[in-house]
């Protein structure tokens, strides 16, 4: 096979603030054949000096390849210095399975890294036409804050780079529960996005259109186009079935029909949207901090209900969320409350460092892991001993209940369960529907597919 390689030094690249356009260079082609079909392409990356992103145009004999989503997969985002990896799956591209290319080359051009996604769904939400999705590295918005236009017909997600962490609470934190031992080095080895806000009730309903299963008295009705889904099912959002088993357990397949399903097609069905891990979870909600809250504080309050330290950052029990006054109880009077009582309008407290709004407090969040339901089981011992891209336990240690893991507490709850460990289970069969006011928001991981 002969191999071509087409070098795009300098003047390929981008300016980045008026500085030096960073470089590609020593780039290798080296295909797989006869074992497979992928070829993997190897570049070092220099001259950079704010995180870039790569487009990669693969080419044979001069004629350009077919590169839909997927089939170019490797080291593609958020990139610095350094020495990377790009992989082309031409059976991917449609191919076919025994394709040779004998004259390959590849384009690689550096270009501004794409630190927002932004999954626009004004214009498809009455009809069957697809998402609009574009990328932007600014907060669009006044004040650095983004615009209400955004919160309720857009989903955005944030990159974030893989990483290693302290996953779980440190000892000295109160009111563990559940997350006794199992503080551990946590490497997560693919970068992802995951979504600014939690999925508010509006775009969830305009998503299933008629199969919303919800009446007013499940959700707080006031600005429900800002407040999120927050008495949602983890079955109804990945499976569209009401009398499901749920063993569903790491797969990432979804229904058609199901919530994730129906947001999958109208972005084209290409990119797996899905509920993030609890460990892409927590080290999202950390960013970069090993304290009870993402403000680098640690819960001080004795009875860890209400504590000072997490007013500014979440709607919570003692924070406005639950107020049992007898005249305004958000647990019998859902369609009236105002959102000076229970959930929040979403992004009205203060972000984490990397722009993430309500990861503690208002709608608690989902995420895919089974959990078990008390400390020091055999699953939890499991999903202990895993510290590189953990899955969680393979089944819950209580199958009748089936229970899932939901992280970041709610406006129900008080403040030792609105910790970045924090974690709570969930019955996560459609027939609790209402479990744990917990909502969700979305994680797409691009390289893991």
């Amino acid at each position: 096979m002969t191999i071509k390689n087409l070098l795009c030094a300098g003047a390929c690249g981008l300016s980045l603030a008026g500085l030096a356009a960073p470089t590609v260079s020593d780039v290798v082609i080296q295909p797989r054949w006869p074992w497979s079909t992928k070829v993997d392409v190897h570049f070092v990356l220099s001259g950079v000096d704010a995180p870039v992103d790569v487009a990669c145009t693969f080419r044979n004999d001069g004629v350009a390849l077919e590169q839909p989503a997927g089939s170019v997969t490797g080291d593609l985002t958020f990139l610095e210095n350094g020495a990377y990896t790009v992989t082309y799956d031409p059976v991917a591209a449609g191919y076919g399975s025994n394709v040779k290319l004998p004259a390959l080359t590849v384009d690689i051009v550096p270009v501004t890294a794409k630190l927002y996604m932004i999954v626009d769904l004004k214009a498809s939400l009455a009809n069957t036409a697809e998402a609009r999705i574009s990328y932007t590295n600014k907060v669009v918005g006044a004040n650095s804050r983004w615009d209400d236009y955004y919160k309720t017909n857009c989903v955005v997600l944030r990159y974030i780079k893989a990483g290693t962490f302290m996953m779980g609470a440190k000892s000295t934190e109160s009111s563990r529960g559940i997350e006794t031992s199992f503080r551990r080095q946590v490497t997560l080895t693919k970068d992802f996005y995951i979504g600014v806000f939690e999925i508010p009730q509006g775009i969830y309903k305009r998503i299933l259109g008629s199969g919303y299963p919800y009446t007013a008295g499940n959700d707080f009705t006031a600005e429900q186009e800002f407040r999120p889904v927050a008495r949602v099912s983890y079955a109804h959002m990945r499976n569209d079935s009401w009398s499901c088993t749920n063993s569903l357990a790491e797969a990432r397949t979804v229904t058609d029909g199901c919530w994730i399903g129906k947001f999958r097609a109208k972005t084209g069905g290409a990119l797996q949207f899905d509920l993030p891990t609890e460990a892409q979870w927590e080290y999202a909600c950390r960013a970069g901090t090993d304290t009870s809250f993402y403000n680098g504080y640690d819960i001080t309050s004795a009875s860890a209900t209400h504590d000072g330290n997490l007013d500014p950052l979440a709607r919570y029990r003692y924070n406005d969320g639950f107020k049992d006054d007898g005249a305004t109880d958000p647990l019998s009077e859902y369609a009236t409350v105002s959102t000076a009582n229970g959930t929040a309008r979403l992004g009205t407290y203060a972000p984490n460092a990397w722009g993430l709004y309500d990861m503690l407090g208002n709608a608690a969040e989902w995420v895919l892991d089974w959990c078990s339901g008390q400390a020091n089981t055999e699953q939890q011992d499991e999903a202990i001993a895993q510290t590189v891209d953990p899955r969680g336990p393979r089944t819950s240690n209580d199958m009748s209940r089936k229970f899932r893991t939901i992280k970041g507490g709610s406006w129900y709850d008080g403040a030792s369960t609105c910790r970045c460990s924090s974690r709570t289970y969930g019955k996560s069969e459609t027939g609790y529907r209402t479990e744990q006011h917990a909502g969700f928001r979305l994680c797409l991981t691009p390289n893991e597919y």
